[in-house]
């Protein structure tokens, strides 16, 4: 291999399909913003305590 970078990868999507996911994410956007408006509090953060990968899954990532 000649270790260069590979081009930009052409995605064909449905127009209809484009269009709805940039409605969708317009809406997101704007009560994003609504909610930093309203200065409404986010859930909060418990780091190595909630959350994690299911064990039926994560055993190929184990260091043991």
């Amino acid at each position: 291999m000649s270790g260069a970078a590979c081009g930009p990868i052409a995605v064909v999507v449905n127009p209809k399909i484009a269009r709805l996911a940039l409605e969708k994410q317009h809406a997101d956007e704007l009560e994003y913003a609504q909610l930093l408006k309203d200065n409404v509090p986010s859930a909060p953060t418990y780091s190595e305590l909630d959350g994690g990968m299911n064990e039926a899954f994560s055993h190929g990532f184990r260091t043991e």
